[in-house]
């Protein structure tokens, strides 16, 4: 009597682990096909081209100081300015641009801007003004991954389903990087031999003090 009992449980036990395991193979089949609601993707960098145009009677020192520290921000290398003049004018004639220009050019260079290209432009019936572009670049969200329904004036009930976790967040992160221009890295060393860099440091490390270099000698003012 008590061996049919037994053999009852270890029955209804296989049938409750065939049970289990059955649900746990579904379980793992539906789970690879489902796509991730979480966003995995990085900020991507784009190529942004600025341009500013600048009216005449603003072209000064503050202005220009603020668009060099804009430049130096932005990472950008290389800038072209254009001086617009109008040739019938008796008033900003040709020779007045060119003067403007250069003026305009060295208070660009003494804040930081190094690579300039200037250039004078006739613009007959035109205004006056100074056009400054450059290239830079822009750090933004990944290309598929658009901000929260809710925000941008957006139906939630029609995007959500499609929204995936953490793309806002990424949206506001790259906004707020500085100098975006800094997470492509800088390639201009070169191919470089990393034993040799590490012994540059050896000394250092080793608490040796460095020993005076012979040669030329001059006195710290």
């Amino acid at each position: 009597m008590c061996w049919i009992k037994k053999v009852g449980m270890m029955r209804h036990d296989l049938k409750k682990s065939l049970v289990l395991l059955c649900a746990l193979t579904i379980m793992s089949g539906c789970t690879q096909k489902i796509p991730s609601i979480m966003n995995n993707s990085k900020p991507v960098l784009a190529n942004e081209t600025i341009v500013e145009q600048i009216p005449l009677a603003y072209v000064n020192e503050a202005t220009l100081r603020d668009l060099a520290t804009m430049h130096r921000q932005s990472g950008a290398k290389e800038m072209d300015i254009t001086m617009a003049y109008d040739p019938q004018s008796k008033d900003f004639t040709a020779m007045k641009a060119v003067h403007k220009l250069k003026e305009a050019r060295s208070i660009l260079h003494t804040n930081g801007v190094q690579n300039i290209e200037a250039q004078t432009l006739a613009v007959p019936d035109g205004t006056p003004m100074l056009i400054v572009s450059y290239n830079t670049v822009t750090a933004q969200a990944p290309l598929d991954c658009p901000m929260i329904p809710g925000i941008e004036d957006r139906r939630t009930d029609r995007d959500l389903g499609a929204y995936r976790l953490g793309c806002a967040t990424e949206t506001m992160i790259s906004k707020q990087i500085a100098r975006p221009s800094d997470l492509a890295g800088n390639s201009e060393l070169g191919p470089r031999d990393g034993r040799r860099d590490s012994i540059m440091l050896n000394d250092y490390m080793g608490g040796v003090p460095r020993e005076r270099l012979q040669g030329v000698e001059r006195d710290n003012l």
